[in-house]
């Protein structure tokens, strides 16, 4: 066998590697379009979030007095339960005759935002925002 018949025949070699890794990458491609078009949520079972809406944001207040206290109520839903709602991070003490959370605070500032989190079944079903008005 000369030298030009083994170059002739390691080229042919390469070229049929390189087809065949072509040929893989493209079924890899074809399985991955396939698994997104027909959706991934039938071979890998993903829980949905589903969001709870138990804050009523329309009524719910943060007022500050000449004193600097800050009242914080979160009224929630009709027919809405709450385990527990915090306004950064502080647990807020639950009035069953108003259907209303509260808590006084003294390190806010008119303009400042709070957050408040809705606890239900020990996991956060709703995270709100709100702004300190003054009174």
């Amino acid at each position: 066998m000369s030298r030009l018949e083994k170059a002739r025949e390691e080229k042919r070699k390469r070229r049929k590697k390189s087809s065949f890794i072509l040929l893989l990458f493209l079924i890899t491609i074809a399985a991955i379009g396939t698994l997104y078009f027909l959706g991934i949520d039938y071979i890998i079972d993903t829980p949905e979030e589903t969001v709870t809406e138990i804050i009523d944001l329309e009524r719910s207040t943060a007022l500050i007095d000449i004193f600097d206290l800050t009242y914080v109520r979160i009224y929630t839903l009709e027919d809405q339960v709450a385990d527990e709602i915090r306004v950064n991070g502080e647990p807020l003490e639950r009035t069953v005759e108003e259907n209303r959370w509260e808590i006084t605070l003294s390190d806010l500032k008119a303009g400042n935002e709070i957050f408040i989190v809705a606890v239900l079944d020990g996991r956060v079903v709703q995270e709100e925002s709100l702004v300190v008005e003054e009174l």
